[in-house]
């Protein structure tokens, strides 16, 4: 496999975010308030699970060891998510899921965009219009969640 530059960093980075997704998701579906909440939580554990899992053959072709950890932003952002409940950890999860996705796809298209291996290019492509999909329905979900906490 030919990778460049572009394509190391995105095969270091990008579980790095799935990881975080998968974290994020569980924590969600234990202390989200609203139901909705709870079932886009649910479908970031499987999706972004799946997106790890569709990683890791690409990890061992180009010599990557997959991260153990969380990078020092996604730690922060669970100790954040850690201290809320109700009504202020359903929009706080909801901004962190709208940032992180918006990186995401940022990351994606710039690896669509300047990466060398086929293989990675491949990834990146079929996991950016599922990222896509899950920033809009972070954004409506934020919107009904905000919108039903001033009326209430």
């Amino acid at each position: 496999m030919h990778a460049n530059d572009a394509d190391h960093l995105f095969i270091k980075e990008a579980p790095i975010g799935g990881m975080a997704e998968v974290e994020a998701g569980k924590l969600a579906q234990q202390r989200a308030q609203r139901p909705a909440v709870k079932d886009f939580a649910r479908q970031m554990v499987i999706d972004h699970s799946q997106a790890n899992d569709a990683l890791r053959p690409l990890q061992r072709t180009l010599n990557s060891a997959a991260p153990k950890d969380l990078d020092v932003d996604h730690k922060v952002m669970r100790a954040q998510l850690s201290a809320l409940k109700g009504d202020a950890f359903d929009q706080e999860y909801l901004h962190a899921q709208i940032m992180d996705h918006q990186k995401t796809a940022q990351l994606l298209e710039w690896e669509i965009g300047s990466g060398q291996s086929d293989q990675v290019k491949a990834y990146a492509k079929a996991t950016l219009p599922i990222v896509l999909d899950h920033l809009q329905h972070a954004q409506e979900l934020l919107t009904e969640v905000a919108s039903a906490g001033n009326r209430e």
